[in-house]
């Protein structure tokens, strides 16, 4: 995750969702750089503390910061 926040987007989708899909590809038609965790495949077999730990790893470099955009959707 190289990006500035302020040109991209962290996109954490549902339960066994993709990032480019769906709500991913609005964000994308935006204009915006797309970065994230597809939440299926390794990732689902994670417990609910090992996902919260993953994430919280993903956030402080890159969009920790007044102008990040953090979408999460459910």
């Amino acid at each position: 995750m190289s990006e500035s926040s302020s040109s991209s987007v962290y996109y954490l989708p549902g339960a066994g969702g993709q990032v480019a899909a769906r709500l991913g590809e609005a964000i994308l038609d935006r204009g915006y750089k797309l970065v994230g965790r597809e939440t299926r495949g390794n990732f689902s077999a994670l417990s609910f503390q090992e996902k919260l730990d993953l994430i919280a790893e993903d956030l402080p470099g890159h969009f920790w910061s007044t102008d990040a955009k953090v979408i999460v959707n459910s």
